[in-house]
C-alpha cells in the first residue's frame, strides 16, 4: 500500500480477487444453507452500496478532521 490518493493496477486487481472470492464464499453459503438465491443477491448489492456510501462518508470526514489538526500543529508550532 503506497501512500497516494490514486490506486494503481496491482492495487484494483487485490482488491477484484477480494470482492471475487468474498461473494463467491456467499453464493456457496447460501446455497449450502438453501437461502433464496434473489434474497442473497439483492441483499448483497444493497450492503455493497450502503458500505460505499458509508465509507466515502467517512472518509470525507477523515480529510477534514486530518487537514483542521494539520492547520491547529502549524499554528501552534509555526506561528
Amino acid at each position: 500500500m503506497n501512500n497516494s490518493s490514486d490506486i494503481n493496477i496491482k492495487e484494483a486487481f487485490l482488491v477484484t480477487f477480494g470482492l471475487t472470492f468474498n461473494n463467491l464464499g456467499t453464493g456457496v453459503a447460501t446455497s449450502i444453507t438453501g437461502v433464496s438465491i434473489q434474497f442473497t443477491v439483492m441483499f448483497t448489492f444493497i450492503f455493497s452500496i450502503l458500505t460505499i456510501i458509508f465509507d466515502q462518508l467517512l472518509a470525507i470526514k477523515s480529510i477534514l478532521c486530518y487537514k483542521k489538526l494539520a492547520s491547529l500543529y502549524r499554528h501552534q508550532f509555526y506561528g
